[in-house]
């Protein structure tokens, strides 16, 4: 169901829907590109239903409220060798997550690479700041309960050993 219409409208250009169900007036959403209006849809907790990517109906999924995103998993490494790629944390959902964002620190600079399903789809370096966050925006990226997610690291000061953590966010 959308949200109810405003009993006071503002001018922005909002225009009503009447539901078909209830008879009641909600609030449309424009679709891109097109003068169409749909309606928007939420669950009971106000969590904003969408579709990810141009897939079928199996990629419906919904996106949990931003109050909702927590840390699913932390990981930390001390000692590092050089050039070996080290796992820093795992995460495996028991149920279908998202995860928004993964943060990553070290105290040398290094190469950080996401695996999903033991399938790399992500790396990338941290400069001068020694720190990282990789944020899934627009879209997060969804977990099925079966699929294992691993950050790694790896860097590349011979004879040097360092320390990396990692935090994987969603929800």
């Amino acid at each position: 169901m959308g949200y109810p219409f405003p009993i006071n409208p503002d001018q922005t250009g909002d225009n009503e829907a009447i539901a078909p169900t209830t008879n009641s007036r909600s609030l449309l959403a424009g679709e891109r590109g097109t003068n169409s209006t749909k309606r928007l849809e939420t669950d009971a907790d106000n969590n904003l239903y969408v579709v990810l990517g141009a897939g079928g109906a199996n990629q419906n999924v919904n996106v949990v409220s931003l109050k909702s995103i927590s840390p699913l998993a932390t990981g930390a490494v001390v000692g590092t060798l050089d050039n070996v790629l080290t796992t820093l944390t795992t995460y495996s959902p028991v149920a279908s997550k998202i995860v928004t964002r993964i943060s990553v620190s070290g105290t040398m600079y290094a190469k950080y690479q996401l695996f999903l399903n033991t399938v790399l789809i992500e790396t990338q370096r941290t400069g001068p700041e020694r720190n990282l966050t990789i944020v899934f925006d627009p879209f997060p990226l969804a977990l099925n309960a079966s699929d294992v997610l691993d950050v790694k690291v790896t860097h590349y000061n011979v004879g040097e050993t360092s320390d990396f953590e990692a935090t994987v966010y969603g929800g």
